[in-house]
């Protein structure tokens, strides 16, 4: 059952960023612990609240834990919608949304530890969210649209649309989710290099598997 507190009346919020406190202590605590393991006390803690502020704010545990999740998400991409909307040639769109992948998921080690818990041990409702935010974000239709563009100049062969896409998305994030397993398995020495490479290696072999012989 969901941790959950009452709220009697509107509360005066003395600290007019403690929300964004709250979301930013949530982020590391879920990361450390996952949803089932984070503590209510630990969060409001080393987000200088106390917990009814915390309750006030999101009403329960797992109010906060979606919250968390999708400001994650959705604040990435954002960004990334706003940069590879500006590429109007498919190798360039590629390319950025590959390195955007990478700075994503690579770089943020919380939302790598999070992502991974919840692969582990799903939260349908999460999921949902997760998946309504990349949706809103407009990214897959805007690259199935620039595939199908290309399709239709005649550079590409016929694909699925969307097998095209989903094993665009596996090739980036599936390594970057794997690479503490790959990177030993190929005896990677240099892994800043190998990352680096990663890159363009997934857009060259994307591309020429899709392009016309």
């Amino acid at each position: 059952m969901a941790e959950q507190k009452p709220v009697s009346g509107r509360q005066s919020d003395s600290q007019p960023d403690s929300r964004a406190k709250i979301l930013a202590a949530a982020k590391d605590e879920f990361a450390q612990h996952g949803q089932a393991g984070a503590r209510v006390d630990r969060i409001a803690r080393q987000a200088g609240v106390n917990k009814a502020m915390l309750y006030y704010h999101f009403q329960s545990k797992d109010n906060l834990y979606r919250e968390t999740v999708g400001e994650i998400i959705a604040g990435n991409l954002g960004k990334i919608s706003k940069e590879v909307s500006q590429k109007s040639d498919l190798d360039e769109l590629l390319n950025s949304l590959a390195r955007k992948y990478a700075e994503f998921l690579g770089q943020d080690q919380m939302m790598r530890k999070m992502l991974l818990q919840e692969l582990a041990n799903p939260h349908p409702h999460v999921f949902d969210l997760m998946a309504e935010t990349i949706v809103k974000s407009g990214l897959p239709n805007f690259v199935m649209t620039a595939i199908e563009a290309e399709m239709k100049s005649g550079l590409l062969r016929t694909v699925d649309l969307k097998h095209a896409v989903a094993s665009f998305m596996a090739m980036n994030i599936g390594y970057i989710l794997m690479s503490p397993i790959v990177d030993r398995v190929l005896r990677v020495t240099d892994k800043e290099q190998f990352h680096n490479e990663r890159t363009e290696a997934v857009v060259d072999l994307f591309l020429n598997g899709v392009k016309k012989k």
